[in-house]
């Protein structure tokens, strides 16, 4: 009899702890998202969710018919970028070839602007891309 006390109070016991934890994160990620404002647009190279207010690093290249772009990335995953919280595990990828890229390395985009919105196409890193 006392074995199938143990094993009902055990069940109550981790039933109340899962609800528990569900209300508790779901509070948390409210709270969160109550002071942050995320545009919903992730970083190309490491996929990091960025605030409506941040950026990623680029330059651009104009010629006369073409404009082309370097991607470095955003303040996770590009150590030189302005506004450094750079994080050593996020890990920068090409998003044509897959392949790891180091923190200084970037991905080569075209640019397209267009009167209100701008289109980038990526192409890829050095490897894939090739050296042109």
């Amino acid at each position: 009899m006392l074995p199938y006390i143990l094993v009902i109070v055990s069940l109550i016991l981790i039933i109340f702890l899962l609800f528990y934890y569900q209300t508790h994160s779901k509070n948390i990620t409210l709270k969160d998202k109550q002071h942050m404002d995320f545009s919903g647009k992730p970083c190309p190279l490491c996929q990091s969710l960025l605030q409506k207010n941040e950026r990623v690093h680029s330059v651009i290249y104009r010629a006369q018919s073409d404009v082309t772009m370097h991607i470095y990335g955003c303040k996770y995953c590009y150590k030189d970028h302005p506004k450094v919280e750079f994080d050593k595990l996020a890990v920068k990828k090409c998003p044509s070839c897959n392949k790891n890229l180091e923190p200084n390395e970037f991905v080569i985009a075209r640019l397209f602007e267009k009167p209100g919105k701008n289109h980038v196409h990526v192409l890829g890193c050095y490897r894939c891309r090739g050296k042109r």
